[in-house]
């Protein structure tokens, strides 16, 4: 699916959220409600309180500065699962070939170094930091979003 037609779709889904970093920087997710995202992730409770996109947008205007927009990874409930790949420092790490031929939904991260791919498709075992730059997830995570596609891709 083209980096347009998996927006349109993020968008049509039930995934979204806020997010405030902490005093380290660490993005915490919140619930449109305000609430922090907790307890099991993924779960039917913390799935019944993703917001819709124009729900995230309305949100996010409310409450003003400092928080930004987020999608939320996982299970659709339907057989597949919203997916992502998060490269730290494209040029230092070496990365610019990968962020350039990645599938799905491709944008700019917030600190304008790194990539975020979304992407959707079957469940697979989640892959944390581990020195390279490259980090891949298919539950219990969220991504932030700052539209700033880097291309339209297939």
């Amino acid at each position: 699916m083209k980096g347009e037609a998996m927006l349109e779709a993020m968008q049509a889904a039930r995934r979204w959220l806020l997010y405030r970093p902490n005093a380290e920087g660490r993005k915490i997710p919140y619930y449109v409600n305000g609430k922090p995202r907790s307890g099991i992730l993924d779960s039917p409770e913390d799935v019944s309180q993703l917001a819709t996109y124009p729900e995230a947008i309305a949100a996010l205007e409310r409450t003003g500065q400092g928080c930004g927009l987020g999608f939320a990874l996982g299970p659709d409930g339907n057989g597949g699962y919203w997916q992502g790949i998060d490269l730290d420092d494209v040029e230092a790490n070496g990365l610019a070939d990968l962020a350039n031929s990645l599938p799905g939904y491709v944008e700019i991260s917030p600190s304008g170094k790194g990539a975020h791919a979304i992407g959707y498709g079957a469940k697979f075992d989640n892959m944390g930091n581990d020195g390279s730059g490259i980090e891949a997830y298919s539950t219990g995570r969220f991504f932030t979003f700052t539209g700033n596609i880097v291309r339209d891709s297939e």
